[in-house]
C-alpha cells in the first residue's frame, strides 16, 4: 500500500502521530501485528476513512500502519499493543456491524515479533489510511494514455475507473473458494500425499511383477483413477522464495510473480497443469485467495478454458479451495515459535525430531517448510513451518538458498533489521535477492557506494565489490516475466 499524507487521512498537522509520540503505550509491553481483512459494504468510503483516523490517533489507540478502506471492504496492517489491537477490532466490529443482518466476519491475526530485532525496529512509524476502489487489486488497469497522463495533474472530485486487464467476464456470478481450516487442509494434503504414496508403490510393484494380486496383467494406466492435487501459490516470488507449503507427492505451481496483479497471467498460461486437478490455493493471510480464486472460477468457466495450441476444452477442476487465515493462521496451529526456542535449538534437533516414515502420516505434522514473508517492518514472521529434519540434513527446514552459493539460507537482511536497509537487492531492477552472510560481504547491492569496503576480508586495500542481480552474475528480471514453475518434493 502506498503511503499518504495526514491531510488525506483527516488529520491536522499536529495530529499527526509518530510511535515515539505515544508515551500511553510505553508501560505495556506486549507488542503485536495485527493482520486483518474482511469483506462487508461500506457506503460512505471518505467518512469511514475519517472514523479509522480518529480511532487509531485522537483516541490515544496509537496504532501504527496502513489501512485499504474500499466499498467492498478493509483491508489492514496495524501495530500496537495487544490490548489496543483488540480494543481497535472491537471498535471496528461496533462501527461496521449495524446495518449487517449477519454477524461480522474479520479476519484478524495478531502476530508476534521476531526475537532476534527490538520491538522498535518492528514497529510502523506512521498511520497511513487510504481510500481505494477494491479491499485488494488484483486487476491493473491498462496503460494511460498521452491524454490521461496529461490529465493526471489536474485536480478532480471524480475519477473515472479505466477498463482493467485480464478480467474475465461475469466475475460478479462467482464467490470465493470454499474456506479450510488448518486442520481440514492438513487432513485432506495429508490424504493426497497418501494415496500418491500407495499408487507410486502399486506401479513400481506391478512393474516387476507385470501382474496383479489376483494373476491379470495389470495394464500401465493401473491407479489412473486417483484424484490428482496441486497446490497454488498466489504469493510473489520474493515470498515464495523462503517459505512454501511442502507436500510429498502434490506438485506446487510456483507463480513467480512480483506483483500481485500479473497473477491472473500466470493462471491463464497454466492451464493445462490445472485442469482436471482438486485445487489448493494459499496466501500469506487468505486476502489474495479470495480475489484470486473468484478469479480462477470464472476463468474457468469462461470461452478461455481451453487448450492454448488444439482449442478443445480443457476438464474443469474437480474442486478449489483456499487455505482460511492464510499461511498465518495455519503456523499458528503448526508451525514452531522460535520466540520459545534458541538458535542452537532450531539448526541442532534431538534425535528424537528427527523425521521417521511413521511422522509423515502424523496429523500435526507441519506441511509448510520455512518462514513466512509478511509485509510489515518485521519481513518474516516468527512462527515458522518446521518439518521434522531429515537425519542427514538438519537445515532441511530451511527453503531458501544462496543466490550465489546454493546453501541454505533465508534471511535477505543477513541479521540486521529490515528498517536498516541492509537488505540484498538486485542492482538492476531492485528486487530482494537472498545471498548468505559470507558471500554478501564480497558483492554489491542496490544502493550501496561502488566503494564499499573490500571483497577481500583479509586485504587492507579497497576493492570494488562485484554487483549483485536477482541472476547471479546477471539479472534476470525476476518476477517481471510469466514464468510460473511446478515444484515437486
Amino acid at each position: 500500500m502506498e503511503s499518504i499524507d495526514s491531510h488525506e487521512c483527516g488529520l491536522k498537522d499536529d495530529e499527526s502521530l509518530r510511535r515515539g509520540d505515544i508515551s500511553i503505550l510505553e508501560e505495556e509491553k506486549d507488542w503485536r501485528i495485527a493482520l486483518y481483512y474482511c469483506y462487508v459494504p461500506i457506503e460512505d468510503v471518505p467518512e469511514h476513512v475519517e472514523f479509522q483516523s480518529r480511532l487509531c490517533g485522537e483516541s490515544s489507540l496509537g496504532l501504527m500502519g496502513r489501512i485499504r478502506v474500499s466499498p467492498e471492504g478493509l483491508n489492514g496492517v496495524l501495530s500496537g499493543t495487544y490490548e489496543r489491537l483488540l480494543e481497535y477490532q472491537r471498535a471496528v466490529e461496533s462501527r461496521l456491524s449495524g446495518s449487517l443482518t449477519t454477524p461480522l466476519d474479520v479476519d484478524v491475526k495478531y502476530c508476534q515479533l521476531r526475537p532476534d530485532v527490538s520491538p522498535e525496529q518492528q514497529l510502523f512509524e506512521s498511520l497511513s489510511v487510504k481510500a481505494t476502489l477494491e479491499v485488494v487489486s488484483l486487476y491493473e488497469p491498462p496503460p494511460a494514455t498521452h491524454q490521461q497522463r496529461r490529465r493526471r495533474g489536474r485536480k478532480s472530485k471524480q475519477k473515472t475507473p479505466n477498463t482493467v486487464q485480464d478480467k474475465p467476464p461475469d466475475l460478479e456470478h462467482f464467490e470465493p473458494a470454499p474456506h479450510l481450516s488448518p486442520e481440514e487442509w492438513n487432513d485432506r494434503l495429508q490424504q493426497f500425499a497418501s494415496s500418491t504414496r500407495n499408487k507410486s508403490t502399486l506401479e513400481q510393484t506391478n512393474a516387476i511383477n507385470g501382474f496383479s494380486s489376483d494373476g491379470e496383467t495389470v495394464h500401465q494406466n493401473q491407479g489412473s483413477d486417483v484424484e490428482e492435487a496441486i497446490l497454488v501459490d498466489a504469493r510473489n516470488v520474493y515470498e515464495s522464495r523462503v517459505g512454501y507449503f511442502s507436500v510429498p507427492g502434490v506438485p506446487t505451481l510456483l507463480t513467480n510473480t512480483r506483483k500481485y496483479s500479473s497473477l491472473p497471467a500466470v493462471l491463464r498460461g497454466a492451464k493445462k497443469e490445472l485442469a482436471g486437478k482438486t485445487i489448493y490455493m494459499y496466501c500469506t493471510g487468505g486476502v489474495r485467495c479470495e480475489r484470486a480464486s473468484v478469479h480462477l472460477q470464472a476463468l474457468v468457466n469462461s470461452d478461455e478454458w481451453s487448450d492454448p495450441v488444439t482449442g478443445e476444452p480443457l476438464a474443469k477442476p474437480k474442486g478449489i479451495y483456499q487455505l482460511n487465515g492464510g499461511i498465518q493462521k495455519y503456523l499458528e496451529k503448526y508451525g514452531t515459535n522460535t520466540n520459545n526456542e534458541s538458535q542452537e535449538t532450531l539448526s541442532e534437533p534431538s534425535d528424537s525430531e528427527k523425521q521417521t516414515p511413521e511422522m509423515e502420516n502424523s496429523p500435526d505434522v507441519c506441511l509448510f517448510k520455512g518462514k513466512n514473508f509478511v509485509f510489515d517492518p518485521r519481513r518474516t514472521d516468527p512462527m515458522v513451518g518446521r518439518p521434522p529434519p531429515t537425519k542427514d540434513n538438519c537445515d532441511a527446514w530451511i527453503a531458501g538458498k544462496c543466490r550465489l552459493c546454493s546453501v541454505p539460507h533465508d534471511d535477505y537482511d543477513n541479521g540486521h533489521a529490515p528498517c536498516e536497509n541492509r537488505e540484498g537487492r538486485c542492482c538492476r531492477c531492485r528486487v530482494l535477492v537472498l545471498v548468505c552472510n559470507e558471500c554478501r560481504t564480497k558483492v554489491r547491492s542496490w544502493g550501496e557506494d561502488k566503494n564499499s569496503g573490500s571483497a577481500d576480508p583479509n586485504s587492507n586495500s579497497e576493492v570494488v565489490k562485484p554487483d549483485l542481480f536477482c541472476g547471479g552474475v546477471e539479472c534476470i528480471d525476476e518476477g517481471n516475466k510469466i514464468e510460473a514453475t511446478i515444484l515437486v518434493e
